[in-house]
């Protein structure tokens, strides 16, 4: 028996090192970068027990269908009515896929609270329909909350989308039971058969539309760690926009995108511009892993590279490619006013211990690197010179960058960009400046730590 056991376990190594040897194959050839794919090529050959059931929840190769649903086409939009808006700015253009909008106005919304209210308050004032997408929806008091508002709605007349990430849905049946019950329609993102087993080409987009006229994007998901109250994260730190004016039309189209991938349907709802609202030009930002290169990481070095004084970074998890790393560097090295925020408490204690890494490396090119000390941080905001402020959905990480749906805005609004500055000040204050002498200084165990965790931030 003992011979018999013993040889079934060589059988089931073997097994494994063959299956692992093949996978190593594959990821040579599906990995988006060269950090990942050594990270998976060495992982796969050498730990194949471990790293086989890893590789089958993240290798997933890219999805097919995205991109071959036109909205133009699709629904009755007048080109006309979105190009008369269009402005012929070329400081950004040459990557985004949409151009700069005039006739908006935009708010900036400080924290979750703030979000949350106003968001309910624009789903109360709907009349014909509301467009929700979220990554993170909890049944909470505060997704309750939502939950209510939209079934209202719905039991109003007014048409209520709600689309989800099928990987972090927090809701329970019997609240989406509730919710259908009330006529909201619901899809899930999923980036192909046994979705929710596969945890790459998640959709981590933030938008809410309501009426065609009204949009918010940011970092905010749907729960009550976004507004501070629970006691093992304590307070929360996040930025969104309130959009009102012609480019919210935009936001739609990509909600259709979305829509259509998830349940192959239309959306009944109309499709006239938005009337100008004020005068802020702005663009909606998307991006997507479905293309061949990486649209969000070289629309991020562009705007790095594009910095002339200064380039200001708040953002929860910094482990960025080597791209982002080696742009911010070298606008370091031409003395630009180079600042990174991160939170000094993250609620993602492995992806906080890879990015000490980057912040010790950061330091030595003489980039000042700030810990958010009041709370989590968790907005996405990048503040480029006085004429580019990005607010939106994106981390600096390699998910962000290669592998999920993100979404935000892009403006050169100079009052926009004064509050944006103002807001960023006090988060400085809000947090303690990091020396490269506290990193010379930590523990052995903890650099050992970082190095571990930093191997493995290709895919995390």
């Amino acid at each position: 028996m003992v011979i018999r056991l013993e040889e079934s376990t060589v059988v089931i190594i073997v097994i494994f090192h063959i299956l692992g040897v093949i996978a190593a194959f594959y990821a040579l050839f599906q990995s988006r970068t060269p950090q990942g794919m050594v990270a998976w090529a060495i992982g796969l050959v050498t730990f194949p027990l471990i790293a086989l059931p890893v590789f089958l929840l993240f290798g997933k190769r890219r999805p097919s269908g995205y991109l071959e649903f036109d909205v133009l086409k699709e629904y009755p939009i007048n080109s006309h009515d979105l190009v008369k808006h269009f402005e012929n700015k070329v400081d950004f253009l040459t990557l985004s896929e949409h151009p700069y909008m005039a006739g908006n106005d935009i708010k900036l919304l400080i924290d979750g609270k703030t979000t949350f209210h106003s968001m309910l308050q624009s789903i109360d004032e709907a009349k014909e329909y509301v467009l929700l997408q979220m990554y993170i929806f909890r049944t909470d008091a505060v997704g309750k909350k939502f939950a209510e508002a939209l079934s209202k709605k719905a039991r109003e007349g007014v048409k209520v989308y709600l689309l989800y990430d099928n990987h972090a849905i927090f809701m329970k049946p019997s609240v989406l039971k509730e919710l259908e019950k009330a006529g909201v329609k619901f899809g899930s993102h999923s980036p192909g058969k046994r979705s929710k087993f596969y945890l790459n080409f998640r959709n981590h987009r933030k938008l809410l539309i309501v009426d065609g006229k009204v949009g918010y994007w940011g970092g905010v998901n749907i729960g009550l760690d976004y507004v501070g109250a629970l006691p093992e994260i304590g307070y929360w730190r996040d930025t969104n926009v309130r959009v009102t004016g012609p480019a919210v039309m935009l936001g739609q189209t990509e909600f259709a995108k979305d829509w259509n991938w998830s349940k192959k349907d239309k959306l009944d709802v109309r499709w006239e511009v938005a009337e100008p609202t004020g005068n802020t030009s702005l663009i909606i930002h998307n991006s997507n892993p479905i293309g061949p290169e990486a649209m969000n990481l070289l629309q991020h070095v562009e705007m790095i590279n594009s910095a002339k004084e200064r380039i200001w970074i708040a953002n929860p998890y910094v482990v960025p490619p080597q791209q982002i790393m080696d742009a911010l560097s070298i606008a370091a090295i031409k003395h630009l006013d180079v600042r990174v925020i991160a939170p000094l408490k993250s609620d993602n204690d492995y992806v906080s211990g890879a990015a000490e890494m980057y912040y010790e490396r950061l330091l030595k090119y003489g980039i000042k690197v700030y810990r958010y000390q009041k709370g989590m941080m968790h907005q996405k905001v990048m503040l480029i010179d006085d004429k580019l402020g990005i607010v939106g959905s994106s981390n600096l990480d390699f998910r962000s960058m290669f592998i999920n749906f993100e979404n935000g805005i892009i403006t050169n609004d100079k009052k926009f960009l004064l509050e944006l500055e103002a807001m960023l000040k006090q988060d400085f204050n809000d947090s303690i400046e990091m020396a490269l002498e506290d990193y010379k200084l930590q523990s052995f165990y903890k650099k050992f730590r970082t190095r571990v965790l930093n191997a493995f931030a290709p895919i995390m």
